[in-house]
């Protein structure tokens, strides 16, 4: 799979939780702070492993 693809999944995963934030305005909040985080951590963990392998 290309980098991009991976990315893509990624960022997929990471913006699961927002599907059920969408639907149910109660835990709206939560599963959009839930789904922001995990995004951003995504993001994190994506930009790390390709300073690793850039770095080697």
């Amino acid at each position: 799979m290309s980098p991009l693809g991976w990315v893509l999944l990624f960022l997929l995963g990471g913006a699961l939780p927002l599907i059920p934030a969408l639907m149910r305005p109660g835990a709206a909040k939560i599963g959009l702070a839930l789904g922001v985080a995990l995004i951003l951590l995504d993001l994190l963990m994506v930009a790390a492993t390709i300073w690793l392998v850039r770095g080697r």
